[in-house]
C-alpha cells in the first residue's frame, strides 16, 4: 500500500520465502549473520520514492494489484502466455529496487568527484576563452539576457561590439572578477553536493514500465521482450537477492545491465524459496541452486531466505563482499568532455 514507508521488493514475493507469511530472515551487507524480520519492515524505506502516496508509489501500488494474479501463477509454477507481461513484472523489478539505485548513484558520485579532480581553475577559465572564441552565441546568450532585463532588444552591431569588447578585455574581466577563486569554490561546492540521479532516473522510467509507454530504443527492456521464459525448481532453498542476476557471456561475468545490456544472455528472478523465473537467449544454460545463491548474493545488498541453513559456499559472498561493483571509465569520459 502506498503511504511513507515504500517497498522496493514487493511484499507479496518476500512472502514467498517465509516460512509463516509474516516473517523472513534477512542478510545484511557487512553483516555475517542474519536477523529475523517481519516482511513489512524489509526492503523498504521512507520516502524512497517520495512523499507519501507520491505518484511513482501509487502507480505501483496499482501494478501490484493488478498483477497479483501473474505473480501467484509464477509461484504455483506455472507460466502464463503473455511473454511481455513476465518481461514487464522482470524489467520493473529490477530498476526499482534500491541496489540500482545505489550502483547509478555510485557511478554518478564516481563521474563528479573524478570530474572535480581533473578539472582545475586555470584549464577551466582557458577552456573558457577558447568557448567564447569559437562559439559567439554562448557569449551572447548572458548578453541578451542582460538587456531583455532592461527592457531593451540589442542590435547586431550591437552584440558584434560586444563579443569584440569582451574578447580584446577577457584577461582584464577574469582578473577583475577574480574568476579564478570563483571556479575554484564552485569546483569544490560541486564536489560535494548529493546528487540523488537514480531516484528522478526511477521516477521517470517506473510509470513507463507501468503504462508500456516505455521507448522502444530501451536495449534492456529489448532484449528482456525477447527472452524465453522457463520456471526452474530447486530441490533446496534459495535466497532473493534484492535485484534479479543478469549474466552476460557467462556465470562468472554479471553485473549492471545498464552497462552491459548489450551482452546479456539470461536473467534469473527467484519467486518463490524453491523456484527460480530464468529469461533466456542461451538456451544450453543451465545452473544449481548453489550456483544462483553465490551469484544472487554477490550482487545483492541485502538478501532474504525462509532458513537460517545457507551453503558454505556463499561465505566469501555474505557480508563485505556482497553488492555491486559498477566500473566507469573515467578516461573516455574525460576524453569526450566538453565545456
Amino acid at each position: 500500500m502506498a503511504g511513507k514507508k515504500q517497498h522496493f521488493i514487493p511484499q507479496a514475493l518476500i512472502r514467498g520465502f517465509s516460512s509463516n507469511g509474516t516473517q523472513v530472515y534477512q542478510y545484511r551487507k557487512g553483516k555475517s549473520k542474519p536477523i529475523v524480520s517481519a516482511i513489512k519492515n524489509v526492503a523498504a524505506e521512507r520516502c524512497f520514492y517520495g512523499e507519501e502516496d507520491c505518484f511513482t508509489d501509487v502507480k505501483i501500488t496499482d501494478y501490484e494489484n493488478s498483477s497479483s494474479t501473474l505473480l501467484h501463477q509464477l509461484q504455483s509454477g506455472k507460466l502464463p502466455d503473455n511473454r511481455h507481461a513476465i518481461a514487464s513484472f522482470v524489467y520493473l523489478h529490477l530498476i526499482r529496487t534500491r541496489n540500482i539505485r545505489l550502483s547509478i548513484n555510485n557511478v554518478a558520485k564516481q563521474i563528479q568527484k573524478d570530474f572535480a579532480k581533473s578539472i582545475t581553475p586555470n584549464r577551466f577559465i582557458e577552456e573558457l576563452k577558447i568557448k567564447l572564441h569559437n562559439d559567439p552565441e554562448y557569449a551572447l546568450e548572458s548578453f541578451r539576457k542582460k538587456c531583455a532585463e532592461r527592457g531593451k532588444i540589442p542590435t547586431r552591431n550591437q552584440e558584434l561590439a560586444f563579443l569584440n569588447i569582451l574578447r580584446d578585455n577577457i584577461d582584464t574581466f577574469i582578473e577583475i572578477s577574480d574568476a579564478e577563486t570563483f571556479v575554484s569554490k564552485s569546483i569544490t561546492i560541486f564536489s560535494e553536493l548529493d546528487i540523488n540521479v537514480a531516484q528522478n532516473a526511477q521516477n521517470k522510467v517506473i510509470p513507463e514500465i507501468i503504462d508500456k509507454t516505455t521507448d522502444h530504443k530501451n536495449k534492456l527492456k529489448g532484449i528482456i521482450n525477447n527472452l524465453e521464459w522457463e520456471i526452474i525448481q530447486f530441490a533446496e532453498n534459495i535466497i532473493l537477492g534484492d535485484s534479479a542476476v543478469i549474466a552476460g557471456e557467462s556465470l562468472k561475468k554479471f553485473a549492471l545491465p545498464i552497462e552491459k545490456a548489450a551482452k546479456m544472455k539470461f536473467i534469473f528472478m527467484p519467486i518463490t524459496s524453491t523456484s527460480v523465473l530464468l529469461g533466456k537467449l542461451d538456451f544450453t544454460q543451465k545452473i544449481q541452486a548453489k550456483q544462483f545463491n553465490h551469484m544472487s548474493a554477490s550482487i545483492s545488498q541485502e538478501f532474504f531466505i525462509s532458513s537460517k541453513k545457507v551453503s558454505k559456499k556463499l561465505s566469501a559472498a555474505i557480508g563485505l563482499n556482497s553488492g555491486f561493483e559498477t566500473n566507469f571509465d573515467i578516461e573516455k569520459y574525460r576524453s569526450n568532455f566538453k565545456l
